[in-house]
């Protein structure tokens, strides 16, 4: 079974940055912040299905109960954004388009990390990616 190329570079290029940077330890939501606190949380769900969207709905309300003064932004594909806008559960959903950053559409890399400055302005406490069944280094690379 042959791997796609871009797998194979998306592989090298995540664990050359994790020797790079270094792997961080996963900490718990719960130990981080105090029960009451106010963080600002990062939700990266970022694929074209809407199923998957529609399941990471309960992780959504379960940091909102948990959290309740928190700012929750969610981050969505275009398929997807308009769906989650207005979800009560969440604050803000930012819409995010792979195809400006790669794709025959005219995307470029260039942009992205314009696109990364947007985020980091948002000062967010922690972002979550949500598992599935295989790993997205866009989404790894996003919540970085």
């Amino acid at each position: 079974m042959s791997i796609p190329l871009e797998h194979l570079f998306k592989r090298c290029l995540s664990a050359g940055l994790r020797l790079a940077l270094g792997s961080a330890a996963t900490e718990s939501l719960d130990t981080r912040f105090a029960p009451g606190a106010s963080p600002r949380i990062f939700v990266i769900r970022q694929h074209n299905q809407l199923g998957d969207m529609l399941c990471a709905v309960p992780l959504l309300r379960a940091l909102r109960l948990r959290y309740p003064d928190s700012w929750i932004s969610l981050l969505a594909r275009p398929v997807n954004y308009e769906p989650m806008v207005g979800n009560r559960y969440v604050d803000e959903v930012i819409k995010f388009d792979k195809r400006e950053f790669v794709g025959r559409e005219g995307g470029s890399l260039l942009h992205f990390p314009g696109y990364a400055r947007l985020l980091r302005k948002k000062r967010f406490d922690i972002a979550v990616v949500p598992s599935t069944v295989s790993t997205s280094f866009t989404s790894d690379l996003l919540a970085f």
